[in-house]
């Protein structure tokens, strides 16, 4: 499986970027640069938090993304979904 697609599924299970990095020994820049790619072609839909409004929102208890200090979340989008289901990378449901 390419790296794109494992760090697309990773991010599919919350996986905060600082341990992406981590578990695929690859710079956390590098990593931030794939997912900016990943919104642009439409696997992703980026979600822009601010710290403060993360106690308040309804996804902080499964939010993996503003773990790490980044104040920004990722929701896996149907073309997302699709290329992670074409290539069995993980079960995804719609």
């Amino acid at each position: 499986m390419s790296i794109y697609r494992r760090v697309l599924a990773m991010v599919a299970r919350n996986v905060p970027v600082s341990t992406i990095a981590t578990q695929l020994d690859t710079r956390e820049d590098a990593i931030r640069g794939m997912l900016d790619s990943m919104v642009r072609e439409g696997y992703l839909r980026a979600i822009d938090c601010e710290s403060a409004a993360c106690s308040g929102c309804p996804m902080s208890d499964a939010c993996g993304m503003g773990a790490d200090g980044n104040p920004m979340s990722y929701l896996l989008t149907q073309r997302g979904r699709e290329l992670l289901a074409e290539h069995d990378c993980v079960a995804v449901k719609s």
